[in-house]
């Protein structure tokens, strides 16, 4: 049962795992019709690097390949440690902290490469788009925001955005399969 459990039950769905690699991909798209030279790249470490197109798409790459296997451990490990705690199984909970950070921390970075596909096609269109297009209007809008206000600011309210949205969506999905191992315990199909 242990077995079908995992294979059942994830605290990121498969089909996040599947698109997180294309919404990184979209990322960089949007990136490159934005600043195709990377001068308005606002990544800090792209920029304190000055790296080219080549060693962001390598970067990213590596960054996407470790965080997509964290993420599959961290997953087996937590549905691990929900089931055998309630065998009565010493875990180590430290742990499971970690496990649950790493599902943050994918959580966090798919949302913030949301937003930043979102950010970067917005100033696109500020900056090549006409205005007779139906978004430029919300791009000027949120080119003069990120005007106002400085790079930082912006950096930190997206991170802070996505991180805490990650945090409630981990907090729902490890209650969910919680709740589900229990479930399954009560009904005697451990």
């Amino acid at each position: 049962m242990y077995k079908n459990l995992i294979k059942n039950k994830k605290i990121i769905p498969v089909y996040i795992l599947v698109l997180y690699p294309l919404l990184i991909g979209l990322d960089i798209f949007a990136t490159y019709l934005a600043t195709p030279d990377l001068k308005l790249e606002a990544n800090p470490i792209i920029r304190y690097f000055g790296w080219g197109w080549i060693d962001l798409i390598s970067y990213s790459f590596i960054i996407v390949v470790i965080i997509i296997i964290s993420t599959i451990l961290a997953n087996k490990y937590i549905v691990k440690y929900l089931y055998s705690k309630k065998l009565l199984i010493a875990s180590n909970k430290l742990v499971f902290l970690l496990s649950c950070a790493f599902i943050i921390f994918f959580y966090s970075h798919f949302i913030g490469s949301c937003l930043a596909s979102i950010s970067n096609y917005f100033a696109y269109l500020y900056l090549f788009s006409k205005s007779d297009n139906l978004f430029y209007s919300i791009a000027v809008c949120f080119v003069d925001f990120y005007k106002k206000y400085s790079v930082a600011a912006f950096l930190t309210a997206h991170y802070s955005i996505s991180t805490l949205t990650a945090i409630l969506i981990t907090i729902y999905r490890i209650s969910h399969v919680k709740r589900y191992v229990q479930s399954a315990f009560s009904s005697g199909n451990p």
